[in-house]
């Protein structure tokens, strides 16, 4: 049965909702509606050994509940505890999407004691107010609220809800609900350097989920717990979420121990790479890049990442390679298309670099970024006032990329139109003070421009910042 399945199930069989909280309720009575709705979920190995806990909701009068794949990944068995105090046994599961962590579980729970909640199938707004219940650490029905801070894309995830409300360890699954009573998100993780960044599945997944034949929980256990797919996920989650906000070195542990836990796990091998390259270990993350590739030698993505640790690397036939890998998958994929044509530059085919670029144009019209190249191509092949059309375009998608006007301010000087390449390259250091590029434009055009002065101020810039542009810059004053 699928989600819109669900919904009508619920309608025909004349199953009870609570009704919905107005948006002008008071928090404590829309609290009050929700807490019946809300259990504890505790599992247990074959030994008796309670393994973990979590929280879940009920979404059938039949005592279906639902909750984190994590949460239950590896348990023999497991029960639930409700607002009042009883105790059910989770009988199996019945739907499940360890992608997004999402699993519905049947239960004993009679009827007069499952209080299904309302589930919304649009997303939030951001800004909106939500509510979180459930039982970190253990504390049952602890009440949090916060705003809806981002509606984020993650890898291989898909969209999330990105929250101010605090969860801790034994939120996950616990509902995300509305003012008007409705479940928008099931709480899923955190990062758990702050108390704002908090993570949720979308409820409308919920929806999707094809509820299916009963199965008991001892199914899921191959791969035996330490190997589950969902710790697995746990891990890759956190790791997301710090890479999110470039924390390489908090994301990298996590993906690390998720490989572990997964050796197959390409998506998490990724950004091990990016971790990597983000902390400036460039050999390394060549290596984590292959990795994912020769676990998807297919993925388009895959093979762009490869190809530009080799080109950060000097290794231009080989990034080469993985472009031309990538186009033989899709022959249009924008970034496969941009990286093929900056090898070509490299490789001296500029007819090629040109080619390749203006396809990129022709896909990705609104890319900043395919303008950006386009304009670079151009220029080194010395088409300077098409390359100059090409970054006013980059910077009308972008106006502050400080990379376009950089480019702008060197295809400018190699026209002579040096007092308009100085506005350029200061526009360029204005968005980023420690753009290396746009402080030896700057010092070149300042000292062609006889301003000696000014060229003297951008070599002492380039010492701090980089020291083979700073030799060129010097050779010039010399």
């Amino acid at each position: 049965m699928r989600g819109r399945g669900l919904t009508l199930a619920l309608v025909l069989a004349g199953v009870w909702l609570r009704p919905a909280a107005n948006a002008q309720d008071a928090l404590p009575a829309l609290v009050k509606r929700l807490q019946p709705s809300v259990v504890l979920v505790q599992t247990y190995a074959d030994s008796g050994k309670r393994l973990r806990q979590g929280s879940a909701f009920f979404v059938g009068m039949r005592g279906d509940v639902i909750t984190n794949y994590h949460v239950i990944s590896g348990a023999y068995r497991a029960q639930i505890k409700t607002s009042d105090g009883e105790t059910f046994s989770v009988k199996g599961v019945v739907a499940m999407d360890a992608t997004r962590d999402l699993v519905r579980l049947a239960t004993d729970t009679p009827t007069e004691s499952a209080h299904p909640l309302l589930i919304g199938r649009d997303l939030p707004e951001v800004g909106e107010t939500v509510v979180v219940i459930g039982s970190p650490l253990g504390l049952e029905q602890t009440v949090t609220d916060g705003i809806v801070s981002a509606i984020r894309t993650l890898k291989p995830q898909g969209q999330v809800i990105q929250m101010s409300a605090p969860i801790s360890p034994g939120s996950s699954g616990s509902p995300v609900v509305n003012l008007r009573g409705q479940v928008v998100g099931v709480a899923s993780f955190l990062r758990d350097d702050g108390q704002n960044l908090n993570f949720a599945v979308p409820a409308g997944e919920l929806l999707e989920m094809a509820v299916g034949k009963e199965r008991p929980l001892a199914s899921l256990l191959n791969p035996p717990p330490k190997t589950t797919v969902g710790e697995a996920e746990g891990y890759y989650l956190n790791g997301v979420a710090y890479l999110s906000q470039k924390n390489y070195a908090k994301a990298l542990p996590f993906f690390e121990a998720a490989v572990r836990s997964r050796p197959s796990y390409a998506e998490a091998y990724l950004h091990i790479g990016d971790c990597l390259e983000g902390l400036g270990r460039g050999r390394e993350a060549l290596e984590a890049y292959r990795s994912a590739v020769l676990l998807k030698p297919d993925a388009v993505d895959f093979q762009v990442r490869l190809g530009g640790a080799f080109a950060s690397q000097g290794r231009t036939l080989e990034a080469a390679q993985c472009y031309a890998q990538a186009l033989q998958i899709s022959s249009d994929d924008a970034a496969a298309l941009m990286g093929m044509a900056q090898m070509c530059v490299r490789l001296q085919r500029n007819q090629e670099a040109i080619a390749a670029a203006q396809h990129a144009v022709r896909q990705r019209p609104d890319s900043a970024e395919a303008y950006k190249v386009l304009g670079e191509v151009l220029a080194y092949d010395g088409r300077q006032s098409m390359a100059m059309e090409a970054f006013k375009q980059a910077i009308r998608l972008m106006p502050d990329d400080p990379a376009a006007h950089c480019g702008m301010g060197d295809t400018l000087a190699k026209m002579g139109r040096d007092a308009d390449a100085a506005a350029a390259y200061k526009e360029a250091i204005r968005l980023d003070p420690g753009l290396a590029s746009a402080h030896l434009g700057l010092g070149l055009t300042a000292l062609r421009a006889g301003n000696r002065g000014l060229a003297l101020e951008e070599y002492k810039v380039l010492k701090d910042l980089d020291r083979v542009k700073a030799e060129v810059l010097f050779s010039a004053l010399y």
